[in-house]
């Protein structure tokens, strides 16, 4: 459309998530400092070279549709067939269930564009409702489920030789607003990086708070496609130039590394919902979601309590 290249497009923060910032003296993945010359992704990544990709999918049914390569970039991957469509069905029940507005954006439930709405929930609040009774257990759980098989498939995937830990875990859906969609030019999520600050003119991206530093893979799940617009995008730094376009689906995963290799955005949503779980990974176990700690206590709990029970222990009120 050309317009890819107004200002209005490009964030100038990460994600603007609901999270603290890390301390600006802690070191970045490479364990280099950060100080106030500014350093670059691609230097604070220490110069590292990238373990070339195609490692197993781990499960038979996921599908390999693009590599890097047919991706037209770096790191990046995107799959078919991570989730079933009941699996789908089930997560976006779920969601409409628990979800908030403005959830992970700060209370904001219009953070990128006027035109759409956000909500979103996270894999603790969805387990949360669980034992509340509000949502059936094994649908709660399943958020829980469906994001460690992505980060598992992710891991190996990518061939990382060190664990890769949940930094943030997100479900978030976005609606187009019914009168808000004439002459549309902006996008549902400005073009970012997910682990720098990019500034397109320069052509750079800066590794340095308020970015997420220490998100090294991102990947998006989606649940649905009744929807128009919203295609997931990547560019080049110049955030202008469009390297791939992929339409979201039931089952669809897109994974990348989260630097400035891999700038990326979203295209306007202008009609219906789209329904998406957001992964951040990071290879550093200090940045590890606390949220997910805390899940994983709940669900240790809930799988030893029915160990050896041969059944779960549904909460009566799941039922009614």
């Amino acid at each position: 459309s050309g317009k890819c290249g107004d200002p209005r497009w490009v964030s100038t923060a990460s994600i603007g998530l609901a999270e603290p910032w890390p301390d600006p003296a802690v070191p970045c993945t490479a364990g280099k400092p950060w100080t106030r010359a500014r350093v670059t992704s691609a230097a604070c990544s220490g110069g590292a070279v990238f373990v070339p990709a195609g490692g197993p999918l781990l499960y038979d049914h996921v599908k390999l549709i693009y590599n890097s390569t047919q991706l037209n970039g770096t790191q990046r991957v995107l799959l078919d067939d991570v989730l079933s469509e009941e699996e789908c069905r089930e997560l976006h029940r779920v969601a409409t269930g628990i979800m908030m507005a403005g959830d992970g954006y700060r209370g904001k439930t219009s953070p990128h564009t006027p035109s759409e709405k956000f909500e979103g929930a996270t894999v603790l609040k969805a387990l949360k409702h669980g034992f509340e009774g509000r949502v059936p257990m094994q649908s709660a759980r399943l958020l829980y489920d469906v994001s460690e098989k992505a980060r598992r498939i992710v891991e190996s995937y990518f061939q990382l030789n060190s664990t890769l830990y949940f930094s943030y875990t997100h479900m978030v859906c976005r609606t187009a607003l019914p009168g808000q969609q004439e002459k549309r030019n902006d996008l549902s999520h400005p073009i970012h990086a997910d682990n720098c600050l990019l500034e397109p003119e320069a052509n750079e991206c800066w590794k340095e708070p308020p970015a997420y530093t220490f998100r090294d893979y991102s990947a998006l799940l989606y649940m649905n496609a009744d929807f128009e617009g919203g295609e997931f995008i990547f560019t080049e730094m110049d955030a202008k130039t469009v390297t791939a376009s992929i339409k979201p689906r039931c089952g669809r995963m897109i994974s990348f590394s989260s630097g400035g290799e891999n700038p990326h955005g979203v295209r306007a949503v202008t009609k219906g919902q789209r329904c998406a779980v957001a992964l951040w990974f990071t290879l550093d176990p200090l940045y590890r979601e606390l949220e997910r700690i805390q899940a994983d206590e709940v669900i240790t709990q809930l799988d030893q309590e029915h160990l050896g029970t041969g059944e779960l222990n549904i909460n009566p009120r799941d039922e009614l």
